[in-house]
């Protein structure tokens, strides 16, 4: 599976919420992602960037997926 560009993480959030996503924040949000360790990005042509969700924030999601199952058990559906 080819790994997604800004753009289409863009549309994805934007189909996940309500408000449009500033196209200047995004970017800048996966700049701190990447300096954290949680995201790598790979030159996809001359100025188009794709994104790869490492180990390190793999295992972050990983733990807060186990945190909230945990906050979630016992809670009556």
């Amino acid at each position: 599976e080819e790994l997604p560009k800004g753009l289409t993480l863009m549309a994805r959030l934007e189909d996940r919420y309500s408000d449009p996503i500033n196209h200047g924040r995004l970017y800048s949000n996966l700049g701190d992602l990447e300096d954290e360790g949680l995201i790598e990005t790979e030159r996809f042509d001359g100025r188009t960037n794709a994104y790869r969700v490492t180990d390190r924030g793999r295992e972050l999601l990983s733990r807060q997926r186990d945190s909230l199952d945990f906050a979630l058990e016992g809670v009556d559906e």
